[in-house]
């Protein structure tokens, strides 16, 4: 809960604010907590008081709005472990495998380079029993750990969501490495201009990349990494024996722990639903079956044309649609540097400039 500030509520300083987001397991920055103590001041006291004790309430104003069904992504986090389920009941929950490696460590149990291969082939298992076939040593550890939160194959019966092969937050973060602390700043708009120009390299670099596929392959190809990905599935969907069975007037095709449904592309396992694409089942269900493999998926979408398309769109970094405006109320806070220290004879002097050391001449 929130404290009081001397036993009043009209004024909420941002130490109390930083104290209860750190106790409730959310790390902020400095900017951020005075983003929120200034929204904080804006609303009617009886509002704040009801709104900001309860870190629930806290992200229901902080975060998406109307989307109900997503993924969040994080550390296995006190309070967000209960906020979520309590906020967004339709979302879905999955823990970072980078940060569950690294609580292995901090208990004293040390990891070869295979056991975090076998933990990472554990959170995508699409069924119980490849689960049960990559048990590594850590396995006590990871049996006290919720599998709905970090093995795929849970996730999806319980959350019915995606996972998109993804099992660490390391794409969340990758704006750490665009931009830096720099982000961080009183300058937002120095902010948006860094990540502008790196979301503009991205888009200038498929750009580049779908005009070398339209030199080598037809338009209506698929993409290569797609391409490559069939022509494996089919070699592999070569060993895989299905058997077809009609259950509810359908064609459904069943591997030993496995069910392909071909008329709704879907699998028990999720790969399909996930990228809209066959799974190896569902290629070797579809050979058997004589349909076409085109059927599975969508050609347009996934093809070379398609991919240029998208990247030749114009984009610009605002809406030319609504008119701009500027909040008079918006504060920006003042820009914090270091005090200078004082030394025994004043201000203490910067770093020494570090000068190469000249060779010497030989012979000498």
């Amino acid at each position: 809960m929130l404290p009081l500030y001397q036993g009043k509520t009209d004024k909420m300083v941002g130490a109390a604010i930083s104290e209860f987001l750190v106790g409730e397991g959310i790390k902020v920055s400095a900017s951020a907590i005075s983003r929120i103590k200034r929204g904080i001041d804006d609303v009617n006291a009886v509002d704040r008081l009801e709104s900001y004790q309860k870190l629930e309430s806290y992200l229901k104003l902080e975060a998406l709005g109307s989307i109900e069904r997503f993924t969040v992504v994080s550390d296995r986090m006190k309070g967000l472990l209960s906020a979520v389920h309590d906020v967004y009941p339709k979302a879905g929950h999955r823990f970072c495998l980078r940060h569950i490696k690294g609580n292995i460590n901090s208990h004293g149990i040390s990891l070869t380079g295979k056991e975090r291969g076998l933990i990472n082939d554990m959170a995508r298992a699409d069924c119980e029993r490849t689960f049960k076939n990559e048990t590594p040593a850590a396995v006590d550890y990871l049996n006290g750990i919720d599998k709905k939160h970090w093995v795929k194959y849970k996730f999806q019966e319980q959350f019915k969501l995606p996972t998109y092969d993804e099992i660490t937050s390391n794409l969340a973060e990758q704006a750490n490495s665009w931009i830096g602390n720099d982000c961080r700043s009183a300058k937002p708009m120095d902010a948006f201009a860094l990540y502008f120009r790196k979301l503009s390299e991205l888009v200038s670099d498929r750009r580049q990349m779908a005009s070398n596929w339209l030199t080598k392959f037809p338009g209506t190809d698929l993409v290569p990494l797609l391409s490559c990905e069939r022509k494996r599935l089919i070699i592999v969907g070569d060993r895989c024996n299905v058997t077809p069975c009609m259950e509810g007037g359908r064609p459904r095709f069943v591997h030993p722990w496995r069910l392909v449904d071909l008329p709704a592309k879907e699998r028990t396992c999720g790969n399909w639903q996930d990228t809209c694409f066959p799974c190896v089942h569902a290629i070797s269900a579809a050979v058997s079956e004589g349909q076409p493999l085109d059927t599975l998926y969508d050609a347009k979408r996934m093809s070379i044309d398609y991919f240029n398309e998208m990247y030749r769109a114009p984009f610009r970094p605002w809406p030319t649609d609504v008119p701009l405006t500027t909040d008079p109320t918006v504060r920006v806070p003042p820009i914090q540097s270091d005090p200078p220290e004082l030394g025994k004879r004043g201000l203490k002097p910067g770093p020494k400039p570090k000068h190469k050391r000249k060779k010497t001449k030989g012979g000498n």
